[in-house]
Parts: structure tokens; C-alpha cells; sequence
């Protein structure tokens, strides 16, 4: 819960948070240092919005909750809250102080941008993009449907001083959005009319939008899943309503010859929703390229995803039985991070014995809740697979939610 009246003790140690931070006092400065961006859906991106968020950290700057204040497009709303819950903060030290640090924070949806420098509907104006340079892709890349999440560090004159990769859908775009975004040019951002430097951020998007795109009419090999190695997978993001539930769908997945999704389709599926969310996961996934006498290919493969017991199984083949869990271990969260809202992934191989051969954090919000879910995860027993009645070897994801 968020506070409450606040005595005046705890009043000393509460700030409101505006370029990174606002020092008060002789206090040490505050700031986020992991800080994601909203992802806000590509429809809404040309839409402005002004929200003010009320956060809670706990003394390691963590943010364990947080609420709207105000909001000039509500539509943002749940997008801010997803990402600021992620956030962490660099906060004073604590001096032994218990329970949360309150802030406010205001995100700036503007044509496109985003900012997080404070409330300047008085003093001025955010930056803003007056020349862009066209994306220079190379052919390994031209058929990936992707987004990098960019932070841009804009000085006085609206030249671009610095560029962070925030987030990305595939690490090989990285270097070609960057070097775009150097090439940018922008008006600065104002306070009482003077220019300042500033922060923006903005996701950078490649390729089509999957709904303007069309099956490959070019002939290409089938595969299964069993016939190609797949080096990069995202989990997709089970709905809500069937996480009790089991659900599962086959995939044609049209990959080029560079390993790169081209295209994904549902064949079949149980749920309409769950398909929806795995064909838009697959397209971030990355096989090793499949070549004939040396030449890389284009191929299909047809890719089954079943989602049960809480565990997303991959596998191409029915299986008479899919594993299940027989003995379960809880992370052991460290004490900075209980409270905190977050997400993990792990890729888990469960062998013929019912024992965990491996696990590895795909996707985590935060790095210490991934080791921590391996390591529980490393004790888990399960029943193994079973195809034609012999126990074999099967590789699942294991999503873990914190709230």
C-alpha cells in the first residue's frame, strides 16, 4: 500500500523527483540507474500525455509501489505503471531509516518522445526530433521485425551528446539504431526560455508492422522444431485468465536465411489469446541459420507451444505425457527486494531422471530475482516426459511473477 499521512519525520525523507532527481537539503542526489521505458503500443505512439506518478522505494531504492496521480491521457496509464514498477532508484543512505521513500515522477509523451525531466508546462517546452536520418539496414537485418528502446542525452543545442541502448528486442539492432540517432538533430528543450539539456526516450522501430505483413510466396523446406537449433526464444506473455488453465498452439514460423523471423502464423491452437501471444513472441526468436552444401537457406518450421502446469513446454511432437512438477522450492528473495514487482523467465531442461540438467534466465526484470529463481528452480523434481512410454529429456520455461 502507498502511505498515508505522513509524520514529520518521514516528511525529511521524502522528495519529488524531476530531471533524475531534486536535491534537498545536503542529502546526496537521487535518480533512476535502471530505468525501462514504457512500452507503449505502436497505434498510441504519435498520442501526447502528461502522468504523475506517486512511487514508493524501499531504502535500496527499489520501487514497491506506485499509483497515478494525474493523467492527461489515461489510455498511458497502465503503461507507465508496468515500467515504473521495474524501476530502481539511486536513493541517500538510509541511515537506518525503515519503510518506503514516497516521490512523485511525471513522464512526458510527446510526438513520439518520452521524458522523465520534470514538469516544464510553465517553464517551457521537452526537445524535440526536427531532423531524422533514415535507418541504414544491412540485408542481414532487412527482414527483422523489432524495436530498440533508446535513451538520448540532448545538449543545449539540440545536438545528440549521448545514446544508451535501454531495451531491445534483438542485441543485432543495437548498433545500427545508434548510429542513427547520432545523425539526429533536435530543438532543445526549454526552462524560461533558455535552452538546456536534456533527456529523451523513444522506441526505434524495424521493419513492417507485423499486421501490414504477408506470407513469403517464395518455396522453402518445412521443418520441425526438432530439425533446426533455436539460439533465442522470448516466453510469451501468458494472459492472465489462463494461467491456471492449459492451453497450446502450433506455429508456422517463416524464418530467412540470416536465422531471422520473416513471418509467423497460427495453424491451430486452443485459445485464440495464447496464440496471439505466442506468434508476437516468436517474432524476437533467432535460430542458426540452415544451410544446404554450404548455402544458407530460407526455411518454415512448425513450432507446437504448450502451455501447462505453469511451465510453457516446447516440442514439436505429441508427447504421450508432459512433465510435471513433483516437488517445488520457492526463491529465497534477498531482503533489499521483497516487495518488488518483477518478472523472470527460465529456460529449464528437465532429463529422463526427473532432475534439472540446466537452467538459464531468459528474461528477468531484475537480475537478482533470476538468480534466485535458478537457484530454487536447480532443487525442483518433476515427473519426466514420456513419448512412446520412455522417459525422456524435455525443455520447458518456467515464468515466476512477483508482486
Amino acid at each position: 500500500m502507498m502511505m498515508g499521512r505522513l509524520t514529520f519525520g518521514k516528511w525529511l525523507a521524502c522528495f519529488w523527483i524531476c530531471a533524475g532527481s531534486m536535491l534537498m537539503g545536503d542529502v546526496d542526489w537521487a535518480y533512476p540507474i535502471h530505468n525501462p521505458s514504457p512500452k507503449v503500443p505502436h497505434s498510441m505512439e504519435s498520442q501526447d500525455a502528461v502522468v504523475t506518478v506517486e512511487v514508493a522505494l524501499n531504502p535500496d531504492g527499489y520501487v514497491v509501489d506506485a499509483s497515478v496521480m494525474e493523467s492527461t491521457n489515461p489510455v498511458f496509464d497502465p503503461h507507465v505503471l508496468e515500467a515504473i514498477r521495474q524501476w530502481r532508484y539511486r536513493v541517500p543512505d538510509s541511515g537506518g531509516r525503515e519503510g518506503s521513500l514516497v516521490l512523485t515522477q511525471t513522464f512526458r509523451f510527446n510526438g513520439g518522445l518520452f521524458s522523465t525531466d520534470g514538469d516544464r508546462s510553465d517553464a517551457g517546452e521537452p526537445a524535440r526530433v526536427i531532423h531524422r536520418e533514415p535507418l541504414d539496414v544491412p540485408e542481414s537485418l532487412s527482414r527483422v521485425s523489432g524495436r530498440v528502446d533508446l535513451e538520448v542525452r540532448v545538449d543545449p543545442a539540440g545536438l545528440v551528446e549521448e545514446v544508451r541502448v535501454i531495451a531491445s528486442t534483438h542485441r543485432e539492432l543495437d548498433a545500427v539504431a545508434v548510429a542513427c540517432v547520432r545523425k539526429w538533430r533536435y530543438a532543445p528543450a526549454l526552462e524560461g526560455g533558455r535552452p538546456v539539456a536534456s533527456t529523451v526516450q523513444f522506441p526505434m522501430r524495424f521493419g513492417l508492422d507485423r499486421a501490414m505483413r504477408s506470407v513469403p510466396d517464395d518455396e522453402r523446406p518445412v521443418l520441425t522444431d526438432r530439425d533446426v537449433v533455436l539460439v533465442r526464444s522470448l516466453a510469451p506473455d501468458v494472459p492472465v485468465g489462463l494461467r491456471d488453465r492449459s492451453a497450446h498452439a502450433e506455429v508456422d514460423i517463416y524464418v530467412d536465411r540470416f536465422g531471422f523471423v520473416e513471418y509467423a502464423e497460427t495453424v491451430q491452437t486452443s485459445d485464440p489469446l495464447f496464440a496471439i501471444a505466442l506468434v508476437d513472441a516468436v517474432y524476437s526468436w533467432k535460430w542458426v541459420p540452415v544451410e544446404k552444401d554450404g548455402t544458407p537457406l530460407a526455411v518454415k518450421v512448425r513450432q507446437s507451444v504448450r502451455y501447462e502446469g505453469g511451465m510453457l513446454v516446447m516440442g514439436g511432437t505429441a508427447k504421450d505425457r508432459y512433465p510435471a512438477v513433483r516437488k517445488k522450492v520457492n526463491p529465497k528473495i534477498p531482503s533489499h527486494l521483497r516487495g518488488v514487482h518483477g518478472e523472470v523467465a527460465l529456460l529449464v531442461t528437465i532429463g529422463p531422471d526427473g532432475k534439472v540438467r540446466d537452467a538459464l534466465a531468459r528474461e528477468a526484470t531484475h537480475p537478482e530475482l533470476a538468480d534466485a529463481c535458478v537457484d530454487a528452480v536447480t532443487r525442483w523434481r518433476f515427473d519426466p516426459a514420456l513419448e512412446s512410454n520412455r522417459k525422456v529429456s524435455c525443455q520447458v520455461i518456467i515464468p515466476f511473477e512477483f508482486r
